[in-house]
């Protein structure tokens, strides 16, 4: 695996389908919004919400996921939007989704990109 990512992490066995019922679900890992920036997806999620219902975003906690959830939602966390615990099992989280999103801005070899794949 490219950039010494942790093998062992990928336990589970590629062959098994993924179920892809339920809403079109986009994911990604939080963090610092300096440079997960999921501000920009959250702003998405706003724009998406305009013309179809039928969407989720989960995003890890992260370092300040929840601050900035909190500082464009208020206390009105849209239905749409879930925050997951952090977690070592990332297939399971990586199973949630239709569509991992990455919005980061400083990494030159995504990790997060990498375990998607």
């Amino acid at each position: 695996m490219p950039n010494g990512i942790d093998v062992k992490k990928f336990y589970k066995s590629l062959d098994t389908p993924k179920n892809d019922t339920g809403p079109f679900t986009f994911c990604t890992y939080g963090g610092r919004n300096i440079q997960k920036r999921i501000d920009l997806l959250l702003y998405a999620g706003i724009e998406i919400q305009k013309i179809r219902s039928d969407f989720k975003i989960i995003i890890t906690k992260g370092e300040n996921t929840e601050e900035i959830v909190k500082k464009i939602f208020g206390n009105k966390t849209p239905s749409w939007l879930e925050l997951f615990n952090q977690t070592n099992q990332i297939v399971d989280f990586l199973e949630l989704s239709s569509c991992f999103v990455s919005c980061s801005i400083y990494e030159t070899f995504s990790n997060a990109i990498a375990e998607a794949t």
